[in-house]
């Protein structure tokens, strides 16, 4: 029997929500579309989602740590974050500097952000 993904993704959601800590996610506003029309971007628009944070310790190559810390944050997938993307953490608006998804049968299953320090 094929396995239901988005049964799977309501799922991971849901225990995302019970374990992780609300952020609130500022998607950007759309550009106007003739840039040249003198208008400006849409007002941004703001999610709150769930996340669970993490970071890890960066190597070189020869396994030396570099001093760079890599914080990461694991949300379901209710929106889709994007490279860009603004995540408020503790207080502090940070930048989505990449977005890896898990997906699985065409299903967004979770998003893991890498934030900019």
């Amino acid at each position: 029997m094929p396995e239901n993904w988005q049964s799977v993704a309501a799922e991971v959601l849901a225990a995302i929500e019970d374990v992780g800590t609300p952020v609130t996610l500022r998607k950007p506003g759309a550009l106007p579309a003739n840039p040249y029309s003198g208008g400006s971007a849409a007002a941004p628009t703001d999610y709150t989602i769930y996340a669970v944070p993490d970071s890890e310790r960066i190597r070189d190559r020869a396994g030396t740590l570099t001093g760079e810390i890599r914080e990461t944050l694991m949300v379901g997938a209710s929106v889709a974050p994007a490279k860009g993307d603004k995540v408020l953490v503790n207080g502090t608006w940070r930048e989505v500097d990449q977005v890896e998804m898990l997906w699985q049968g065409g299903v967004s299953i979770l998003y893991t952000l890498s934030l900019i320090a």
